[in-house]
C-alpha cells in the first residue's frame, strides 16, 4: 500500500490525511472538567410560531402565525428585497371533519 502511495501524484497528502485519521482515531476521548460540561445546549426562547414558506423563481413568501394574527412576508426570490406594492388574498377555511 505505501509503494502506491510513494508512486502517486498525491502520495504526501494521502499520507498525511491517513496520518492524520489514525491520530485522530488513537485519540482519547476529552472529558469535562468542574464548571464545563460538554452535554447539548439548552434550547433558548419558546417554540416556533407555526409558518409557512413558497418561492417560485420570481418570489417569496413567508407567512408566520402570531397568537390570531397572519404575518405575510414577500420578496424577489433573487435578491431578497422586499415586494411592497403586491396585492395578496388570503382565503382561510375551517378544516373538514
Amino acid at each position: 500500500m505505501f509503494q502506491i502511495l510513494k508512486d502517486s501524484r498525491f502520495g504526501a497528502l494521502a499520507a498525511a490525511a491517513i496520518l492524520a485519521a489514525t491520530l485522530f482515531a488513537l485519540m482519547p476521548p476529552s472529558a469535562a472538567h468542574e464548571g464545563h460540561d460538554h452535554e447539548a445546549p439548552q434550547a433558548t426562547g419558546g417554540p416556533a410560531a407555526p409558518r409557512i414558506a413558497v418561492h417560485s423563481e420570481a418570489y417569496e413568501l413567508v407567512g408566520i402565525l402570531k397568537g390570531d394574527q397572519l404575518f405575510i412576508y414577500l420578496d424577489r426570490f433573487g435578491s431578497n428585497e422586499p415586494v411592497t406594492a403586491a396585492t395578496i388574498a388570503v382565503t382561510i377555511t375551517a378544516p373538514t371533519r
